[in-house]
């Protein structure tokens, strides 16, 4: 998007820039101490998209532009200086956006030019090869994307460093995996970090040898605090034994080519390594590298070496946190706890009322935070991540929890349901695609879908705790989400398995859903007593691993639910790969859904129901909470429509006589003193303000709830992600911008070493 073209607006004296660069061979200024902003409007691409902008730098340029983007979470301001090189794509981050999302651009010092250029909106796809653009050579990308001056007509490698030089970077680094050469594949494994070898010692030899070359000057210190950073992550967070083959010299076309950015290289493992793992390797270096776990430590050791090579006493990264849990609260609150983080000074709270688009997080110093903000009767979705002086660390799983915000009368839960998030698997063969983290949305927009119906949200591991404050007995019903968990991740744990056994010997009702629960409990399971579980608590039996099917149709009880669709990774879920095949064992259990086989793909009993896939992978929306529906029916849970302090007295009747609907000491006062409280006079049709009087209007008006009782239409949530935008995203996952970046917290631009830029008259 190019100033003056579509979608771009502006405010205020702007003036054509005279200096070459710009995109499309033009730009706008706005000079010093003049008021002004320009806008970008982003509703031509609704979705999760990624933004970058595109300046001309000048030392006359402003050192603090303020960026605004409006998206469907809320607003984020990020501040970048445009003395810095900015014909690049600078990357803003990913953002949710709709018709409303719109970029403005305003000079927050007042001094210096504020320029106005061109904004990206995703990443696109290469013309020609049909792939997403951050998939592309270096050479391909940086040759097509306005490269600076002397860098065109370099190769691959050498137009990576030539070009971060003419960039202005601080420092140089670059990831790779390594190679053994072996014909056939080999064993080698381990990590090994690169520094140039001042073409006096040979090739992979040993760092600590070359004792007078450290060229560009900072790179031996560099090489020594991420290599010693990425070694500990690793092996404090993966594997104990993952091998270290040291910090090495070598005479690398990408070292090479270094002036004044200290560069280093990183050969994180192998990936023609594909033997079984030998000794106590965890997996062969190729599985670790495609294990979003082990690329996760691979990147905090690199940020955290990154902040220690500036500053020896940085503090590590935190990690993601874990143990969340969202609960209502009878004082019309609502409470999230976590477990602290180590290492961790404060931490950041991110809530979405519309699907996955979170707001821009909210900084609390401990781990407990409590809200009142929030609308009454709407769904919303939670994240939490860990921050200390170094930066914010990756965003916990998400849980979801409806939000009654009322005060309740004394002894009355705030909540009839439980909203478990089990799903936390992420490995070598569940990435990203597979798991996003944020299934609980799915789950609560479903879960919504029964009238009255308010619940909480907790991840698995924290209910497991059986903690007073999430006690499980206090709820009718508890639906718990496995997904693909399997036998590393336990589908159910065990503290978890005996909680559930417990809650329903006591009359409370499950609803449980995975695909990989049989296969963990049965298949590869050699205990008996796992088995035992799944029939003596579920009533089912486990027939078989893989259904090898994308539907199932309701049976008995549900077959007014119809054939409904499992999502076979078109649908913006996941695939279902692996559903489990049940068959009802006992008295009283029956099939309650079938694959079109006829196999069976879900058993209920009058106190719980199993689903052989994730209930997050039925599609559309509107499928998964017919499926809901009909489920909490048939186990007899009921929500309280219309009365969302639970006091007797509906909120029409309270808010048509004056009382406060969110008030549950209203239904035992009796105003009128006629000896009948709110909630009998609202019953009877009288008027609670005068004694005996019937109400003029008979007594409850004839209106429905509040607004906005609910969650986010089907539009928001079957929209998934297309192949285009997937191919815009590259490796980020689904979620706003800020939650798994490891930025400063103030969310500013760290500055680039100084670059040359045009003379100081030039705009």
């Amino acid at each position: 998007m190019d100033d003056g073209g579509a979608g771009y607006g502006e405010a205020g004296a702007w003036i054509d820039g005279n200096s070459p660069g710009g995109y499309d061979g033009d730009y706008r200024v706005l000079m010093p101490e003049v008021e002004g902003e320009a806008r970008f409007a982003l509703g031509g691409a609704p979705g999760l998209r990624r933004l970058a902008l595109r300046w001309r730098e000048g030392d006359n340029r402003t050192a603090q532009a303020r960026l605004t983007v409006d998206h469907r979470g809320g607003r984020t301001t990020l501040d970048l200086d445009q003395r810095r090189v900015g014909r690049l794509w600078f990357d803003l981050g990913a953002y949710w956006l709709d018709g409303n999302s719109r970029l403005t651009l305003s000079n927050a010092a007042g001094a210096g030019a504020l320029i106005a250029d061109a904004l990206k909106i995703g990443g696109g796809l290469h013309p020609a090869a049909g792939h997403p653009w951050w998939q592309m050579s270096a050479q391909v990308y940086l040759e097509a994307h306005d490269p600076l001056a002397g860098v065109g007509g370099s190769n691959d490698v050498v137009i990576r460093p030539r070009h971060a030089e003419a960039a202005g970077a601080d420092l140089y680094l670059s990831i790779h995996a390594n190679a053994s050469g072996v014909a056939g594949g080999s064993r080698a494994n381990g990590l090994s970090t690169y520094r140039y070898n001042c073409q006096r010692y040979g090739d992979h030899s040993p760092a600590a040898a070359a004792v007078d070359c450290d060229e560009p000057p900072g790179s031996a210190a560099l090489t020594e605090a991420v290599h010693r950073e990425i070694l500990a992550r690793v092996r404090a967070y993966w594997n104990a034994d993952w091998v270290d083959r040291g910090e090495k010299e070598a005479n690398f076309g990408e070292l090479r080519e270094l002036v004044g950015a200290p560069g280093v290289l990183v050969e994180t493992g192998f990936f023609d390594n594909l033997a079984d793992p030998v000794g106590d390797a965890r997996q062969p270096d190729n599985k670790a590298l495609h294990d979003p776990r082990w690329r996760e430590a691979v990147a905090l050791g690199v940020v955290t070496g990154v902040a220690r090579y500036f500053d020896p006493a940085a503090p590590a990264v935190p990690e993601r946190p874990t143990g969340l849990s969202a609960v209502n609260q009878a004082d019309g609150t609502l409470a999230l706890k976590w477990d602290a983080v180590e290492g961790a000074t404060g931490y950041r709270v991110f809530i979405a009322s519309d699907g996955r688009a979170f707001d821009d997080g909210v900084p609390t110093p401990g781990p407990r935070y409590v809200t009142a903000g929030l609308t009454p009767g709407r769904v919303y979705s939670f994240r939490v991540a860990a921050t200390n002086r170094t930066g914010q660390g990756f965003a916990s799983q998400a849980v979801a929890a409806r939000f009654r915000g009322a005060r309740l009368p004394e002894g009355v839960p705030a909540a009839e349901a439980l909203l478990v998030l089990g799903y936390d698997r992420r490995d070598a063969w569940v990435q990203g695609e597979d798991n996003d983290l944020q299934y609980a949305v799915e789950h609560g927009d479903a879960l919504a879908a029964v009238e009255g119906l308010f619940f909480d949200g907790a991840l698995d591991e924290r209910v497991g705790l059986q903690e007073a404050d999430l006690a499980l007995d206090g709820y009718a019903l508890v639906s718990v989400a496995a997904g693909k968990d399997s036998t590393e991740h336990d589908a159910v744990a065990p503290a978890l398995r005996d909680a559930l056994r417990a809650y329903l010997d006591g009359g409370g009702r499950l609803i449980l859903s995975g695909e990989e629960i049989g296969w963990d409990l049965v298949e590869r399971s050699d205990d008996p007593a796992e088995a035992a579980w799944l029939a003596d608590v579920l009533g089912a039996e486990y027939v078989a691993d893989d259904a090898d099917a994308f539907a199932m149709n309701g049976a008995g009880a549900f077959a007014g639910v119809g054939e409904v669709a499992l999502d076979d990774g078109s649908a913006g879920v996941y695939e279902v790969r692996y559903p489990d095949v049940w068959a009802p064992v006992g008295e009283g259990a029956e099939l309650a859904f079938l694959y079109p086989d006829g196999t069976g793909a879900a058993v209920a009993t009058d106190r719980s129901l199993l689903f052989g896939a994730g209930l997050e992978a039925v599609v559309p929306a509107a499928a998964r909470r017919a499926v809901y529906q009909a489920a909490v029916g048939r186990l007899g849970v009921a929500g309280q429509p219309g009365d969302l302090d639970l006091d007797g007295a509906p909120d029409a009747c309270e808010r048509r006589h004056g009382f406060d609907d969110r008030d549950g000491a209203d239904g035992a006062s009796d105003t009128d003193g006629d000896g009948r409280d709110l909630a009998q006079e609202c019953a009877d049709g009288t008027d609670p303000n005068a004694a005996d009087a019937p109400a003029a209007d008979g007594g409850v008006p004839d209106e429905g709830p509040p607004e906005d009782l609910g969650a986010p239409d089907a539009a928001t949530l079957d929209q998934g992600v297309t192949p285009d935008a997937e191919a815009d995203l590259g490796v980020v996952e689904h979620q706003a911008v800020a939650q798994d970046q490891a930025l400063p917290l103030d969310g500013a631009v760290p500055d680039a070493r100084p670059d040359a830029a045009p003379a100081r008259d030039q705009f």
